[in-house]
């Protein structure tokens, strides 16, 4: 039998882990690989002038590895319990990077941590995770977190 793919996009926030214990409670370690994945911004070359300061693979090499290392000890803390963990960055559109990870990887359930924006804020700043439910044809397990989850999110599973 092979083992569940599932996918947890992640931010620079504890917020958006904090779906993390809930899966860890919910699934198996030996029957599950977790997927982190980070979506960052296109990054661009910086210029002065016509002077070439950074270029843009070097800005992309500077935010996947500042990614990895960010996401280091959630990895180790989920291997610690026997979970197969993998950490990928990718960069653009969160939602699109999310809709196009699902499919390169065959993932079998999205679990992310939404803010449940409603009305005028959903509208003016849009929504992965609507996005999300209404692009991928997998399930997508949405958990509603507060602030204080966030700010309790030391995450000890």
């Amino acid at each position: 039998m092979k083992n569940n793919k599932v996918l947890v996009p992640v931010d620079e926030t504890n917020f958006s882990l904090c779906v993390l214990p809930y899966l860890t409670y919910l699934l198996e370690p030996a029957k599950t690989e977790l997927y982190l994945l980070h979506v960052a911004p296109v990054p661009h070359a910086v210029t002065v002038g016509e002077q070439v300061l950074v270029y843009a693979d070097q800005e992309t090499a500077s935010v996947e590895a500042e990614s990895r290392t960010a996401l280091q000890p959630y990895v180790r803390s989920l291997e610690e319990i026997g979970y197969h963990v993998a950490p990928f960055v990718s960069f653009g559109d969160p939602a699109k990077e999310i809709e196009r990870f699902v499919t390169e990887k065959e993932i079998d359930l999205v679990a992310m941590t939404t803010h449940g924006r409603t009305g005028l804020a959903r509208a003016m700043l849009g929504s992965v995770a609507q996005h999300v439910l209404n692009h991928v044809d997998i399930p997508v397990l949405l958990y509603k977190a507060n602030a204080r989850d966030a700010d309790e999110s030391t995450l000890a599973w």
